[in-house]
């Protein structure tokens, strides 16, 4: 975390019927959480996952923020709510720190392989 410049790091899915950030126990927050990495206050629960609605997408803001679209983007809310002023004033979004990923081992198929992906992934992105 701290050769990382200990950020804190937020994962957010938006998936057709609603979008979601993910807590210290989800997978890809535990990984965050192994890595030493620090998670927003908004994301400390324990629970894997918690619900936001569009309106308060900015619980969800961070030093970065890690989200991914599961499967057709305009069944979701991410079109609208990525163009939103809500989204762009968040501080992640304004210093370019908002980073789509891969839905699948972020959020779909947790396993080592997904792991080592994820892991490379926070690495290489926070690393530079």
């Amino acid at each position: 975390g701290k050769r990382l410049g200990d950020p804190a790091v937020s994962m957010v899915r938006f998936t057709p019927d609603r979008t979601r950030m993910f807590g210290v126990s989800s997978f890809t927050g535990s990984i965050a959480v192994d890595m030493g990495l620090s998670r927003p206050k908004s994301q400390q629960f324990k629970a894997i996952s918690q619900d936001i609605g569009a309106e308060s997408i900015d619980v969800a803001d961070g030093d970065w923020i890690f989200y991914s679209v599961q499967g057709d983007a305009s069944r979701t809310d991410a079109g609208s709510v990525l163009a939103g002023p809500l989204w762009k004033s968040m501080k992640a979004v304004e210093a370019g720190h908002a980073v789509k990923v891969d839905d699948d081992p972020w959020y779909l198929n947790a396993g080592p392989t997904a792991a080592r992906l994820v892991v490379r992934q926070l690495a290489d992105t926070l690393g530079k």
